[in-house]
């Protein structure tokens, strides 16, 4: 790769050799996308329109998952700060009504950050940041393709794996409780 680099860049002629100084961002951002600035204005505000008035907008469905994932981590972040109680069917509704809430409220927490975790997770494998590996027979493939990257990749453990699906459970059982 560092050779195909330094070809490119013997290759440069006065113009490229100027345009790409560092201390030439500015122009470059001038040049390169100046034009397209009222362009992307419209469409920024046609976007903040489209989210105030339905919820998302056309842009965010070309990817919606990440966006749902990105609304879901927040919204269950601001859940477990701001919450009040724990769910009616929740299996520790006894410690609150024999005056141990702490320890519902404690276990409701515990099982919001579950969900963060995994939505997180999930964030982070989208982006190719993460490597999920459910069938157990491929984990010696993407652990000598993680050696060979130099851990730009990270390859989540068996331990990683439990506590990805226990999120993924706990928001399926939960998804009617997630209210404050």
């Amino acid at each position: 790769m560092k050779d195909i680099i330094k070809k490119i860049e013997d290759n440069y002629n006065w113009w490229d050799k100027f345009i790409m100084n560092s201390k030439m961002n500015w122009l470059r951002w001038l040049i390169y996308n100046l034009p397209d600035v009222p362009m992307n204005t419209y469409r920024n505000i046609k976007w903040f329109i489209q989210r105030g008035k339905r919820g998302y907008s056309d842009y965010d469905v070309w990817g919606f998952n990440e966006y749902l994932t990105e609304v879901i981590i927040r919204g269950l972040m601001d859940l477990k700060q701001q919450a009040h109680g724990c769910p009616s069917g929740f299996p520790h509704v006894q410690a609150v009504i024999t005056e141990d809430s702490d320890l519902a409220m404690k276990e409701w927490k515990r099982i919001l950050e579950t969900m963060i975790w995994t939505f997180k997770a999930n964030s982070k494998i989208h982006d190719n940041k993460w490597i999920s590996v459910f069938n157990e027979r491929k984990r010696d493939r993407f652990e000598k393709f993680v050696k060979e990257t130099n851990g730009q990749y990270y390859l989540m453990t068996k331990k990683d794996m439990k506590r990805y699906e226990e999120g993924w459970k706990n928001f399926k059982k939960y998804y009617f409780d997630l209210w404050d």
